[in-house]
Formats: C-alpha cells, sequence, structure tokens
C-alpha cells in the first residue's frame, strides 16, 4: 500500500514468571434497526495470556484480537446492502529466552487474516459497484541480543513477511462511470502475492574518554522482497 516506504517499530511485552490472563471488550454492540435487534454491530474481544514456561529462563506470552465490524451508510437501501462488513483476527505467539543475564532470544510469530465485505461502500459506490476483499498475512521473526563484556552488545534479527490480496467484484459486467457515482460493478479484480525478508545487525560501544560519553553504534541491514 501507500505506506510501503516507511518504518514501524513494534514493541510487543514479553511474558514473566507470574501467570497472566487479560480479556477486555467481550461484550457485543446490537446492531438495532428499525426498532428491532438484527445482530451485532461490533465485536471486538481481545484475549492476552502470558506466563513462565521454565521461570527465570523461558517464558510465553500469546494474544489474539478479533474484530468484527459493521459500518453503516444511512442514506443506502436495503440494509443488506448498505454496509461494509470487516472481520479480521490478529494472532501473536512470542517466546522469549535468556541464555544468561547477558543474552536474550525472542521468537514471534504472527498471523492476520482479514475479509472486506463491501469494501469502502458509500452514496457514490453503492453496493453492487463495491469489492469483496481477502488479506492473509503472516510474520516470523527470531532476534538475538547480546552483552559482549560491559562496553560492547551485538544486536541480531531475521524475520519473513508475507501479504496477500485479492480483491474481487461482484459480477462479471462492466463498471459504469455516471454524474450521480459509480454504478454496475467494481472496475478491477487482482489478487497480490508479496514477501519480504529482512535480515539485520548492529554491534554498539560505549566509549568514554577525555572527549567525553559516546555510543557509536555499526551494522547493516539485508532485505529481499
Amino acid at each position: 500500500g501507500n505506506s510501503t516506504g516507511g518504518v514501524t517499530d513494534v514493541v510487543t511485552r514479553p511474558g514473566t514468571d507470574d501467570f497472566t490472563v487479560q480479556v477486555q471488550n467481550f461484550f457485543p454492540r446490537l446492531r438495532i434497526k428499525d426498532g428491532s435487534v438484527k445482530g451485532f454491530d461490533a465485536f471486538t474481544p481481545r484475549i492476552r495470556v502470558a506466563g513462565p514456561i521454565r521461570a527465570g529462563k523461558l517464558w510465553f506470552a500469546n494474544s489474539f484480537n478479533y474484530r468484527f465490524a459493521r459500518s453503516r451508510v444511512d442514506e443506502l437501501r436495503p440494509l443488506d446492502a448498505s454496509e461494509q462488513i470487516v472481520e479480521s483476527l490478529d494472532a501473536l505467539a512470542q517466546i522469549d529466552y535468556a541464555a544468561s543475564t547477558s543474552h536474550h532470544v525472542r521468537v514471534i510469530a504472527l498471523v492476520t487474516p482479514s475479509d472486506i465485505d463491501n469494501a469502502n461502500i458509500d452514496t457514490l459506490h453503492p453496493y453492487d459497484a463495491t469489492p469483496d476483499m481477502k488479506q492473509r498475512g503472516w510474520n516470523a521473526s527470531v532476534s538475538d541480543n547480546q552483552a559482549l563484556g560491559q562496553r560492547f552488545t551485538l544486536a541480531s534479527s531475521f524475520s519473513i513477511k508475507q501479504f496477500d490480496v485479492d480483491v474481487r467484484p461482484k459480477y462479471s459486467t462492466p463498471s459504469q462511470v455516471r454524474v450521480n457515482g459509480v454504478a454496475g460493478n467494481y472496475f478491477n479484480r487482482f489478487d497480490r502475492n508479496s514477501r519480504r525478508y529482512d535480515a539485520a545487525s548492529t554491534l554498539s560501544a560505549a566509549i568514554d574518554n577525555r572527549s567525553g560519553a559516546h555510543l557509536l553504534n555499526i551494522g547493516g541491514q539485508f532485505a529481499h522482497a
């Protein structure tokens, strides 16, 4: 998308020696139309389970975020043809290993499937002129951080990211552009499958001399998409 040139730094929270379970947003928002309940408008539960595999040495942390949301366009009719529907799941599993007091290894796996029905529906792009989208993605990474004596640290990481998008119109008929909007069908159909590999390593040195305190970083990164 438009952010492929950007850089995102995501920091995840590791497990600890205390076993914890967290549950949030477990009550759905009802879909009330014409004076009666017609399913859910939104349901966005979040669950996190974390704790020790081996106390003081090995920990796990798992989190699951489910999202179901309807976005209604009041000017469109009927009800079932006037909503964008998003359903997605983010599932993350993390393992942290303390090889020693100065050596830490982290492994993360993430899956992010999502479906969007009637994507970007509005008054200019009604039900017939909106596509259905399927997005499937996963990410796996391993990072290694080690202190080399009192002055040097070495941080290395490797990751693989897969992201696939399938955009499908509802019909095989042409798309019609009119003065009052688009009609007939969505104009395009495409599949995109992408994969990215990243590897990086940085050596940091703490230097304290007559010129003052310095932190020197030397490293490099390799990426292939």
